[in-house]
């Protein structure tokens, strides 16, 4: 991360953010639809399995058949057992038959589902007077439930994956016209300080980010001009200095040379 720029450490934290927050959303999404669905298949085969032990009768202590719900799906499965025999079954695979004939064996009330078949079963027993002369097991399909988990996962997969592609590229976008006027004011203070230290950026008072920079930037302007113009002073101070002591050293050693000259001249007569 410290050998990233500020732009792209900026744009990995909003992109794994989102990404961590989608993961979230998705995973309780499904899990809220996997209960919903799951509640669903329970109420649904509990519902069929009522509705046909009420249409029941009980003559001289054995079972016999009401009308048959016309509306019956194709994948409503429902077995009515009197005592172990059956007398009304489905056309079902053979684990579906024996996992219904194995629930009508117990008088109670339960649940099952077979993996072969992906069938849910709900077994009620009929109880008369104490007497449990049968069951009625209903059975449904639990394919449609899950071809909607698998539609719900991609769907939700799919959208989180446009959703995150749309917030890197927008992240991506606003980060760069965020922070291409620090990347221009960095470059003009930079020229600046090279080839014009009396430029400022002169944006008034500091109110965001940005202006602070630039009052910030203006101050160091401030001072390295200052400091050019008092190196430059004190340059020029030095070498006026120079000059002047080279000045009076030559003219020293010229009235030292003309008083050696005319000592050395003898007076004539």
């Amino acid at each position: 991360m410290r050998r990233l720029g500020l732009r792209s450490r900026l744009l990995l934290t909003v992109t794994a953010a989102v990404t961590v927050a989608l993961i979230g959303l998705i995973t309780g999404f499904n899990l809220i639809l996997d209960h919903v669905l799951e509640r669903d298949a329970r109420d649904l085969v509990r519902t069929r399995a009522v509705t046909q032990l009420d249409s029941l009768h009980i003559v001289q202590g054995r079972l016999r058949l009401g009308e048959t719900p016309d509306d019956r799906s194709s994948d409503a499965y429902v077995w009515i057992f009197a005592g172990p025999r059956a007398i009304e079954q489905p056309r079902v695979s053979a684990e579906t038959a024996r996992a219904a004939r194995a629930l009508a064996a117990a008088p109670r009330v339960r649940f099952a589902d077979v993996a072969a078949t992906d069938t849910r079963l709900y077994a009620v027993p009929v109880v008369a007077g104490g007497q449990h002369l049968g069951t009625v097991v209903a059975g449904v399909s639990l394919a449609p439930y899950e071809q909607t988990r698998k539609l719900a996962l991609l769907a939700s997969t799919v959208l989180a994956a446009i959703v995150l592609a749309v917030v890197f590229l927008a992240s991506r976008w606003l980060l760069d016209a965020a922070l291409r006027p620090v990347a221009r004011m960095t470059r003009q203070a930079a020229e600046w300080s090279e080839h014009d230290p009396e430029h400022r950026f002169a944006l008034g008072p500091p109110h965001d980010e940005l202006t602070e920079l630039a009052a910030t930037l203006d101050g160091l302007l401030d001072r390295l001009a200052a400091s050019l113009h008092h190196e430059r002073r004190f340059s020029a101070e030095l070498s006026h200095e120079l000059r002047s002591l080279r000045c009076g050293g030559i003219d020293s050693h010229a009235s030292t040379a003309r008083r050696s000259s005319s000592s050395n001249v003898m007076p004539t007569s």
